[in-house]
């Protein structure tokens, strides 16, 4: 689930193969859904909040969603299992995780550059990553961060040369990642110790795990904006630890 902020609405994707819109503004929520791909996963908002980015991971594309009219402009072939998804702060370029490939997706998502919605290369990063789960930036789009469900570290790319500069270990297997709004943390999903891995971005260090009181199946990561305070999806336990 995405939020809107600032305009009370969240944005879902099922299951099912459909994005829905709901209104959570009034008492009964209104609810509108367009199909996009097979098995929706990850999900990026550009930065202008015009436009949506699903990765379909048994369609091995990426359905680009108008958030003002809901409809699907377009899909964009990419490689196999697509999963995490981000857009850089810049908004000219999304990041796809494609977990089979062992590769990140690097598409044109800029309006004008005359090769908008293309996939630009794909960054092989199976040296060091195995399996590329989810996917992260920080805040001045020097940065991406893809933690690596296979093999458990997370690989750090330069977003000009596109080269992996770092490796970080941290707890197994990872699955979601977030930036904090100042850069200098990340939070790990780290699923089979459920538990939240630390991360000091400024000096590339893992700081440990925080434990989940008891949580199982840490997934899904996200800030509070401006805030050192993470939430992290719980799909076992059916529960969102907070981390603090």
């Amino acid at each position: 689930m995405t939020c809107y902020s600032g305009t009370g609405r969240v944005a879902v994707i099922d299951v099912n193969g459909t994005f829905a819109q709901i209104d959570v503004d009034g008492v009964t929520p209104g609810v509108q859904s367009i199909s996009v791909g097979s098995n929706p996963d990850g999900i990026a908002i550009r930065t202008a909040g015009d436009r949506a980015y699903v990765a379909n991971r048994n369609g091995n594309t990426v359905s680009v969603v108008n958030t003002g009219t809901y409809g699907v402009i377009t899909t964009i072939g990419v490689g196999s299992a697509p999963r995490g998804a981000v857009v850089n702060p810049a908004g000219t370029r999304l990041f796809v995780a494609e977990e089979t490939n062992d590769d990140v997706a690097v598409i044109d998502v800029q309006n004008g550059s005359g090769s908008e919605n293309t996939v630009l290369q794909y960054v092989d990063v199976s040296a060091t990553c195995s399996a590329p789960r989810g996917v992260a930036i920080r805040p001045d789009g020097s940065r991406l961060y893809v933690t690596c469900n296979g093999n458990a570290p997370v690989v750090v790319l330069d977003t000009v040369t596109y080269n992996v500069i770092d490796s970080i270990g941290v707890g197994a297997p990872p699955m979601g990642i977030a930036v904090s709004s100042n850069g200098r943390l990340a939070y790990v999903a780290e699923r089979g110790d459920n538990a939240a891995g630390i991360i000091n971005l400024d000096t590339g260090v893992y700081l440990g795990q925080v434990w989940l009181n008891g949580g199982n199946g840490p997934f899904g990561v996200a800030f509070k904006p401006n805030s050192s305070i993470g939430l992290i999806t719980l799909s076992n336990s059916n529960e969102v630890a907070v981390v603090y």
